[in-house]
């Protein structure tokens, strides 16, 4: 149970939400309806599960759910950006290494996670020259 000074420990909910939803023997045996799934992946409920706890940590579930997920990897990185934008440092630091796990996840959209959060390096070059001459 939480109070005003603690928070409570979801970690296990939050891991059990996380292997009924990527398990797929699970996802056969159990299905889920759209409307549970479109609860748990809310952005709300996503912002929630990645803000950066003491004691208990399910930001890591969270990451892992985004494994050949393309919606829940477009919406943790947002969530990572934001955390990044943030000024306390402690926040900052946490954001950054939930980053590096989510950058390292191998699926299909591993170069789209990057781009999102890194963005596309372009090179921008200009023609400057003199139409006069002297």
């Amino acid at each position: 149970m939480g109070s005003s000074f603690i928070t409570a420990n979801f970690t296990p909910l939050v891991k059990l939400i996380t292997v009924m939803m990527t398990e797929q023997s699970l996802l056969t045996k159990y299905p889920m309806t759209e409307v549970t799934k479109q609860m748990i992946a809310s952005k709300d409920m996503l912002a929630k599960m990645m803000e950066p706890t003491g004691s208990s940590d399910s930001s890591k579930e969270v990451i892992l759910m985004c494994l050949n997920n393309l919606s829940m990897s477009k919406k943790v990185a947002k969530l990572l950006i934001k955390g990044i934008n943030q000024y306390q440092v402690e926040k900052v630091t946490k954001y950054l290494k939930l980053l590096t796990r989510f950058l390292r996840l191998n699926d299909d959209f591993k170069l789209a996670r990057i781009e999102w959060t890194l963005g596309v390096p372009q090179l921008i070059h200009k023609k400057q020259f003199r139409e006069k001459t002297y």
